[in-house]
């Protein structure tokens, strides 16, 4: 699949593209079962009058890879929304060191903008790399939080997080706003505990976010927000506290960043809309370019910073980035033309597909 980039080696693969019956194919999270098998679960909306649009009807479909992610085969729906809900969202997966499989989804029960969010996350376990999964049960069940896609963050102590964010009313600025923290569990996911510290931005507020550990054990937040830069907040307890978030003078659009640590070297590797911060353009500028850096100095500098799109008239976002184990970085993203790029701008939401990119990890540091 073509693609414009200015990241040499870079190679494009197609996941799902849009259709009429499922105009918009998002968020994804992709675990690596074993070398060279890949397993990816995503958003699959259904068609509505809603069409791509965040409050339209989806489910969660996954698909597996035996070549690293340069085809993909064996299309089947894991999860539907149930009797009343609204939709089945944000898929994270997670291999434990025991090598069984944890599969989170957030299900929608009520939402409808300008009025209070009604959610659950609901989390099940395989142990046959995904084939079948255990009874779903609830990390939180029935309350105003929602999650970005392919969130866990498992720790070299064996913490497991779940990024997660508070949010009473899904809506704009003053009505809407988030924070942002994660629930904790210290069994592999049979218990957790809730939230004991949120962080907390203007506007919206902070949204969305991404945990990476340091080679130091500092834990390190990302979080989507309204200030025209990528925010990083940080943690010394394994995420029972946060400080205050600080900006890294990365200029962004109103987008999602995703955060990640680089296995092989333990440096950080950040994916974001390095745009132009426009407060008066849609979600505050655009969401192209596609960039990626890396931090060797745990968030306090970026460099090696790449264009994976950049595409003028396109959208690039909902992030997934999985470090494989051939030394590859697999990033995941939808892409959308833009219903009208001028200024104050309108994203288009009736043709989104999901798309990935894929460059070794020497290609990182060139």
């Amino acid at each position: 699949m073509e693609g414009r980039s200015t990241y040499p080696g870079l190679e494009y693969v197609s996941i799902a593209e849009a259709t009429p019956e499922h105009p918009r194919n998002d968020s994804a999270s992709v675990v690596e079962i074993d070398p060279g098998e890949l397993l990816l679960v995503w958003i699959e909306m259904h068609a509505s009058a809603l069409g791509g649009n965040d409050e339209a009807p989806a489910s969660i479909a996954s698909m597996r890879s035996a070549d690293g992610g340069r085809n993909w085969t064996d299309r089947r729906v894991e999860v539907s929304p149930g009797e009343g809900d609204r939709s089945v969202y944000n898929p994270s997966l997670v291999v434990l060191p025991n090598g069984e499989l944890l599969f989170f989804y957030l299900v929608y029960h009520h939402l409808v903008w300008n009025e209070p969010l009604v959610a659950s996350g609901y989390l099940v376990r395989s142990s046959d790399g995904g084939r079948s999964w255990t009874d779903p049960r609830p990390i939180w069940d029935h309350e105003p939080y929602g999650c970005a896609n392919h969130t866990f963050t498992l720790l070299s102590s064996g913490r497991l997080l779940k990024s997660c964010e508070h949010m009473p009313v899904w809506a704009a600025y003053p009505a809407g706003v988030s924070r942002s923290g994660c629930f904790i569990s210290d069994d592999f996911g049979a218990t957790w505990e809730r939230p004991a510290s949120f962080v907390e931005l203007p506007l919206r507020g902070a949204m969305e976010n991404h945990i990476a550990e340091t080679n130091s054990g500092v834990l390190v937040m990302a979080v989507r927000n309204q200030l025209g830069s990528v925010f990083l907040a940080r943690s010394t307890d394994g995420g029972e506290t946060w400080r205050r978030p600080q900006s890294t003078g990365l200029s962004t659009s109103e987008s999602m960043p995703s955060l990640t640590r680089i296995p092989a070297t333990g440096h950080l590797f950040l994916v974001w809309n390095n745009a132009e911060y426009d407060h008066t353009y849609d979600h505050c500028g655009k969401r192209t370019p596609l960039t990626c850096a890396v931090s060797a100095d745990e968030g306090e500098s970026w460099s090696f910073r790449k264009n994976i799109e950049d595409e003028a008239d396109y959208e690039f976002s909902n992030i997934g980035c999985s470090h494989l184990s051939d030394d590859r970085v697999f990033v995941t993203y939808f892409t959308s033309k833009m219903a009208d790029p001028s200024h104050p701008g309108r994203f288009g939401r009736e043709r989104m597909s999901l798309k990935g990119a894929f460059f070794s990890l020497g290609r990182v540091y060139a």
